[in-house]
């Protein structure tokens, strides 16, 4: 299980709308990070996942619904990480990221999730 204070850390180094918050806001985005991480099986496709990376991956997904009164994504139980761009066999295409409500995936690129986060004014982000 991954500890406030890793999650905190990760936020404080490597989130810059975490830092942007008050700090009631968060406290509340820290709790709601770590509810995604416990309740979401995150699997490493090829890659093996760290702790930081699926802070960071829980953190996007909570930026979206921090106003909301509830974290949301409960059709999502599994987030599949590809280290790149990946075959989805179905579509016979590459693609970045998809969800899969049906069977309750979220899936996407590593590399295209972090290319997201390296220009945060070009309005592209895999994350969000």
């Amino acid at each position: 299980m991954i500890s406030l204070a890793n999650i905190q850390a990760v936020l404080q180094n490597k989130f810059s709308y975490y830092k942007s918050l008050e700090s009631t806001l968060q406290a509340r985005f820290i709790f709601r990070v770590k509810e995604f991480t416990r309740t979401r099986e995150f699997i490493g496709m090829d890659l093996a996942l760290n702790e930081d990376t699926k802070i960071l991956i829980a953190a996007s997904a909570i930026q979206l619904t921090l106003g909301l009164n509830s974290i949301g994504f409960d059709r999502f139980s599994k987030i599949l990480v590809y280290p790149k761009e990946y075959y989805n066999r179905m579509r016979r295409q590459y693609h970045k990221g998809e969800v899969n409500p049906a069977a309750g995936y979220i899936v996407f690129s590593l590399e295209s999730f972090k290319e997201g986060y390296r220009a945060p004014d070009d309005k592209i982000n895999l994350g969000l």
